[in-house]
């Protein structure tokens, strides 16, 4: 089913009307009076992306801003790349230590003719751990959000940029635009 594009007055449907596809997991409709999310999106609070639980929201196109595309990098991935350098580093510490530790037991060892071998699993460990956060630290650094973002003066509605075509995006540009008051 595609966008709906119903000019004001006719019919006591909504205005114009982005419903759910196997696509897009959400629903927009819009109304002389307000604008109605529902379905799964995200809000976009303090350079952070939240789900919305579930919840419907609506907004007063009189409050429209204005809509765009944004790519942006979460600052909680930013720090999650962080601290997983820390976990291998915190990992790879501990993998010296014990080595350390065998040598010193080692030179003490050979005047009686032992040695001390550490286990296998202490560098299958630190190899799994290393590739691990070598892996999920790349994810994180390079992996970025693309949305398009419908900003209202009291919040900003994030749906999956993927889910809108050039079209639809444009006829919902138009059609909360014309309802702004702002030509």
């Amino acid at each position: 089913m595609e966008s709906q594009y119903m000019p004001q007055g006719v019919g006591y449907g909504p205005y114009y009307h982005l419903p759910m596809t196997q696509n897009r997991k959400y629903e927009i409709q819009v109304w002389p009076d307000r604008v109605l999310f529902s379905g799964q999106f995200l809000y976009l609070q303090d350079k952070e992306f939240y789900a919305n639980k579930g919840e419907a929201t609506m907004a007063s196109p009189a409050n429209f801003l204005g809509m765009g595309h944004l790519k942006m990098r979460s600052y909680k991935k930013t720090l999650a790349f962080v601290v997983s350098g820390v976990v291998l580093g915190a990992v790879n510490a501990l993998c010296e230590k014990a080595s350390d530790l065998a040598d010193k037991a080692n030179s003490v060892l050979q005047w009686v003719g032992e040695t001390l071998t550490l286990p296998g699993w202490l560098n299958v460990l630190l190899n799994v751990s290393m590739a691990a956060c070598l892996c999920f630290g790349i994810i994180l650094f390079f992996s970025k959000k693309n949305v398009v973002e419908i900003s209202f003066t009291d919040k900003r509605i994030c749906v999956p940029e993927k889910s809108l075509s050039d079209a639809e995006f444009a006829g919902l540009y138009q059609a909360i635009k014309s309802l702004s008051g702002r030509r």
